[in-house]
């Protein structure tokens, strides 16, 4: 288990398709604060089939907020339906209010509840899910540095509400990296980086994301590949994706 710098508790929840988070902080929140965004992208690529893992297809990966309230006593809740992830996504999840508490305000307890562990486990392994295969396209991933350079080619022309998916997913999921979610032994909590180093590059033929100060590894790829899996099998057909 990975240490967190507040209490996390796990219980189970019934039916398994639903997914609720209990947030108490050790202070109130300032009016301008809004320290809750980093669970918007745990969320979307939860949504757009990058949290499924190597054991669940990425077109059925789901997850959808059904509410979202302030509770007495500096506490906040999330209640989460149509829940069909890896169970590996609540250790993300826990690395995602990781992330809010090193960077302020400081969570004091912290409480899921789903149907996501067999009854025995107190929480989720420290692990982060891999890619659904077979894959429906080419992968090639030869990252060896800081840089990061993502090809992504299309076979044949894409219209504008596929490209439009493909810049959606993209935000996603380097709003999740740069939050920590993908953090593990190599890349603990609060080390987390990765900055654009020039704008996407987005066309009807193809896409190119360009990262400097990677600090994740080839697990948070795979997630980006889960969800353009998800996107080819909408109708995006996606000859390759080249991490380099």
């Amino acid at each position: 288990m990975m240490t967190r710098p507040f209490k996390v508790s796990h219980r189970p929840l019934l039916p398994p398709t639903k997914l609720e988070l209990v947030v108490v902080l050790e202070s109130p929140l300032s009016g301008q604060e809004h320290p809750f965004a980093p669970l918007d992208y745990f969320q979307q690529v939860a949504a757009l089939g990058g949290l499924g893992g190597e054991t669940l297809p990425p077109s059925r990966s789901s997850l959808r907020l059904s509410s979202h309230e302030q509770l007495p006593g500096n506490t906040w809740s999330w209640r989460f339906d149509a829940v069909q992830l890896h169970a590996s996504s609540l250790f993300i999840l826990e690395n995602v209010l990781h992330d809010i508490h090193l960077e302020g305000p400081h969570i004091q307890q912290a409480i899921i509840s789903s149907g996501l562990l067999a009854p025995s486990q107190r929480g989720p392994e420290p692990v982060l899910p891999f890619a659904y295969e077979p894959l429906p396209f080419e992968y090639i991933f030869e990252a060896e540095s800081t840089e990061a350079f993502i090809e992504v080619d299309f076979a044949k022309a894409q219209g504008t509400e596929l490209l439009r998916d493909c810049e959606v997913a993209w935000w996603s999921w380097l709003g999740l990296v740069q939050r920590g979610g993908f953090a593990e032994a190599t890349f603990p909590p609060g080390t987390l980086k990765t900055f654009l180093a020039k704008a996407p590059v987005i066309s009807s033929h193809g896409l190119q994301f360009f990262l400097d100060d990677v600090t994740a590894g080839g697990e948070a790829f795979d997630s980006l590949v889960n969800m353009l899996h998800a996107i080819h099998l909408r109708g995006a057909t996606i000859e390759c994706v080249r991490v380099s």
